[in-house]
């Protein structure tokens, strides 16, 4: 027999949230990572408030709903609040019920300062490397490095103007960023960059670093070598600053090829993430905006990988 069409309201759900939500989806699995990584950050997030006064919307809530906004490319914070409101997995994985009312987009402007802010979303990114190094999922021994700024615009020729770079390291064995570093666009700043990353990151002598052609000059490559890493950088047509010494072995040729992985970085930052075109101005945002990226894309890797 044909059932009819008619829609009649309940007014009480016997059925929780959390049973609404499948077993086997991997934001399941993702909440539970993130829930123990922001759980490291208690002390920290109670530095960001007062101790009276009116009780804020819980950081952890604030950082999670970040973490969709970045992974299903949700274009503005008045859209993730307005999915967040329809969309059961998307409040369960917030931490409302589904009775609880979602705050005010203009909520993430007001607490811009402090989530999150470059040092949260530093913190937050280490913690998801410290994860990883207990998974065993980091090298020590093969790096890449690379920059980015416009995926489509070729500025060559073109009168100068105001940029930012991102730059990303990457260790090879599962193409995780390790570290990353935010700058002013010049025509040396990729460069220095990568030297501030080996130096903050890579510890083990010996340890190789694949990069593309911009990086092959004589400082780069002597700066490389006096951190004991040895620099698999493309060789320029003329005037390279390595020769057959390094390019002769099977190693440099393998990080040539492997190098290339770290381009995946930023095109998932760029066409998933919120990279291709900041919405925000300044140093420091852009900074918080670019590693927490870096952060979410880390963990969507290891989800695929464990």
């Amino acid at each position: 027999m044909r059932g009819a069409d008619i829609t009649q309201e309940e007014l009480f759900s016997y059925r929780t949230l959390e049973a609404r939500i499948p077993q086997k989806h991997p934001l399941r699995k993702l909440r539970e990572v993130v829930d123990l990584l922001l759980a490291t950050l208690n002390d920290e997030f109670d530095t960001l408030y007062a101790r009276r006064g009116r009780y804020s919307i819980p950081p952890e809530r604030l950082l999670r709903a970040s973490l969709l906004q970045v992974m299903f490319s949700i274009r503005s914070e008045r859209q993730l609040v307005e999915h967040i409101d329809f969309n059961l997995l998307y409040r369960w994985f917030v931490g409302l019920t589904m009775d609880d009312e979602v705050w005010d987009h203009s909520t993430f402007s007001a607490n811009r300062d402090r989530l999150p802010n470059e040092r949260i979303s530093r913190l937050f990114f280490e913690r998801v490397l410290a994860l990883a190094e207990w998974k065993k999922l980091l090298s020590d021994e093969h790096f890449s490095v690379d920059g980015g700024r416009n995926p489509t615009v070729n500025f060559k020729g073109e009168k100068s103007q105001l940029a930012f770079l991102g730059h990303a390291l990457m260790e090879n064995r599962n193409g995780l960023v390790v570290d990353a570093q935010i700058t002013r666009a010049t025509g040396t700043a990729e460069r220095e960059a990568a030297q501030a990353m080996v130096k903050r990151t890579i510890h083990k002598p010996g340890a190789t670093l694949g990069a593309d052609k911009n990086y092959d000059t004589h400082d780069f490559v002597t700066a490389m070598r006096r951190c004991k890493v040895t620099p698999h950088v493309a060789s320029k047509d003329k005037g390279s600053a390595i020769d057959g010494r390094t390019t002769r072995h099977d190693g440099y040729r393998k990080s040539l090829k492997t190098r290339k992985r770290i381009e995946e970085v930023f095109g998932w930052a760029k066409n998933v993430g919120p990279l291709r075109q900041t919405k925000f101005r300044g140093l420091k945002k852009v900074a918080a905006q670019t590693i927490f990226t870096f952060a979410a894309y880390n963990l969507t890797r290891m989800g695929a990988i464990l």
